[in-house]
């Protein structure tokens, strides 16, 4: 494990880095959303159940069918 260091900023390198640090996540965000499409239907709708388990903790107690029109409860 690194040890953090302190790096000295002025507000304006600060909003700089924000920005620069957003646009490449962004492009990552793309190419992820990308790839994504090219799975099938089935594939999605298990990847979503997995992640929904894994941010609750093992306890993601719902199941997701992909529809033409999509109904958020």
């Amino acid at each position: 494990m690194g040890v953090k260091s302190t790096v000295h900023l002025t507000r304006a390198q600060i909003i700089d880095r924000i920005l620069s640090a957003e646009d490449r996540l962004h492009d990552v965000r793309e190419a992820r959303k990308a790839a994504y499409a090219q799975h099938s239907d089935a594939q999605l709708e298990e990847r979503l159940e997995e992640l929904n388990d894994e941010v609750n903790g093992g306890e993601g107690f719902e199941n997701y069918l992909i529809t033409e029109s999509g109904s958020e409860e």
